[in-house]
């Protein structure tokens, strides 16, 4: 059998990288509000700041967090002006403390179906390319954002990482297989759901040990030929096969389908989990429906022996296990078949920050 790893945004954040959704956001507006104080005045597709009337500061105010420059425009309305000039990001700030990436692409694909004219069975196009716009530019200065974390230091355990990885597939977690002892994979495949090369750091050990590949089906950063892919992903949506039929190809501008015919990564993937049985491995990826068309692929195909749930731990008695399972119920539409291909939570591990560091 086989391994195939997918990486989600959890693998960073238990690398201590800034990579949340509102670690971009507090960034994006703390450097919005500096380059404000700088030139008196701050204006981009998404948001414009400016003063109402003539105001000196003695000193640049600074600001630790998002909260602290809310409150302080809060308090100063009568003479400085904050506008949202993104409808799509307001409603984003808005969810700012319970949203993750998934639920950005998924409210992408929301608003997108709230572009439909009011008792028509039409779009409104200009509000489409608005959105599109705006989704745009965010993926834009996501891209800036991550490739300024990547410069962040960390340390690196390399033993655990790649004993995990590497370690044998256990006969008990791999029902479907009926393997009559544990067994060392052939060779893995780390499907990196990230723009980041954290992965690198353990790749050559790993490599040493099995033959191990990296496939960065969602892109890189700063690498051209491999541009990344954000968007919504769940062709299987019932609102989807309507756009379809729409004769616009506005609607699609930012369907990840689309993205994936620019490289080779896909099918590299395919060709994978074609090449043998094999065992999954979920580490730091939250499973959710904008993934829906890759990971219905992987987890429904015939070869795909075991699914695997590295849970985050948030107190000795709270894990997101459970909530993982929910997510990756809705990528079957034979239920009696995720449960025998789920391992269950006795044989399953926590993956915590203290794995990645001493």
């Amino acid at each position: 059998m086989n391994r195939l790893v997918i990486i989600g945004n959890g693998f960073d954040l238990a690398h201590g990288l800034p990579t949340r959704y509102s670690d971009f956001i507090e960034d994006y507006i703390l450097d919005s509000m500096s380059l404000f104080f700088d030139n008196r005045k701050y204006e981009d597709d998404l948001i414009s700041i400016s003063f109402k009337q003539s105001v000196s500061f003695k000193d640049k105010p600074k600001f630790e967090n998002i909260e602290q420059v809310f409150q302080f425009l809060a308090d100063r309305t009568h003479y400085i002006q904050f506008t949202y000039k993104s409808i799509f990001f307001k409603i984003l700030k808005s969810k700012l403390t319970v949203m993750n990436w998934v639920d950005v692409e998924n409210e992408y694909f929301d608003e997108l179906k709230r572009c439909k004219l009011r008792n028509k069975d039409e779009f409104d196009y200009d509000k489409i390319k608005k959105l599109n716009s705006d989704f745009k530019f965010i993926k834009e200065k996501l891209e800036i954002y991550l490739s300024k974390v990547i410069q962040f230091d960390f340390e690196k355990d390399n033993i655990k990482f790649v004993s995990l990885f590497c370690q044998p597939i256990m006969k008990d977690e791999a029902l479907l297989a009926n393997l009559k002892k544990d067994e060392i994979p052939k060779k893995i495949q780390l499907l990196n759901f990230n723009y980041t090369d954290t992965i690198e750091h353990y790749y050559k050990d790993c490599n040493e040990i099995i033959p191990t590949e990296i496939n960065y089906i969602h892109g890189e950063l700063d690498y051209i030929d491999n541009p990344i892919i954000f968007g919504f992903g769940d062709e299987f949506d019932k609102n989807y096969k309507e756009l379809e039929y729409k004769n616009n190809n506005l609607l699609f501008e930012h369907i990840k389908s689309f993205g994936y015919f620019k490289t080779q990564n896909y099918h590299n993937l395919i060709r994978f989990i074609e090449d043998g049985d094999y065992q999954v491995y979920i580490i730091g990826h939250s499973c959710g429906l904008s993934d829906r068309t890759m990971l219905k692929e992987i987890f429904e195909n015939e070869k795909c022996k075991s699914i695997k749930i590295f849970y985050h731990s948030k107190s000795s008695f709270d894990n997101d296990y459970i909530e993982k399972t929910m997510e990756i119920s809705r990528h079957f539409e034979d239920k009696g078949l995720m449960r025998k291909k789920i391992v269950s939570f006795p044989l399953s591990k926590s993956l915590n920050h203290e794995l990645f560091q001493k």
